[in-house]
């Protein structure tokens, strides 16, 4: 009985040694901002990043034609809708420069929390280590959360209001480059 006992006892040994090493309250703090990155970073990682560089490089050739080629005279409503067509440029603008930086700083954040996933249930990190490293994690988080929501809003909000107002401004230039060419 006793020969048994004792590689049961030394198994279990094994197995309590290589566990988790952090309590309840802690698995579920990581099980919860596990959670929130990997929300964040499928959101991010599904925007069509060729669609959205492409949306910005036309939007900003096209704004660049309507205010420096653009010859003929329109009526006033046309003008107040190529106004609302060239105010996008904030938003195109912030697109452009700020997409890859926060879907980088998502992919780091998510690659991050993946590995401290993997330390945890090797038991490589203790409680008190933890603290400290979720603490980081979490500020992490409080940062990335606005910017990639505010990210995800202006390009939903891009794509709607340029698919909404491209096609006058593209009949306008069309209109105008004929006029210059006959």
């Amino acid at each position: 009985m006793k020969v048994f006992f004792i590689p049961l006892l030394i198994c279990s040994l094994v197995l309590v040694a290589c566990g988790p090493k952090i309590n309840d309250n802690q698995q579920k703090q990581l099980k919860k901002l596990t959670e929130q990155v990997d929300s964040i970073t499928k959101t991010i990682n599904a925007i069509d990043s060729a669609k959205l560089i492409t949306m910005t490089s036309n939007f900003f050739e096209r704004k660049e034609y309507v205010q420096n080629n653009l010859v003929d005279t329109v009526d006033k409503k046309t003008l107040f809708k190529l106004d609302d067509f060239i105010q996008l440029r904030k938003g195109m603008g912030y697109l452009a420069t700020e997409y890859s930086s926060v879907k980088s700083e998502t992919n780091i954040m998510s690659q991050q929390i993946e590995d401290l996933n993997h330390d945890v249930d090797k038991g490589l990190i203790e409680e008190k280590q933890f603290n400290r490293y979720i603490g980081l994690e979490l500020e992490n988080f409080k940062q990335l959360q606005p910017a990639a929501g505010r990210l995800i809003a202006i390009n939903e909000n891009m794509k709607n209001q340029y698919n909404s107002k491209v096609g006058l401004v593209d009949s306008l230039i069309a209109a105008n480059k004929t006029k210059l060419n006959d």
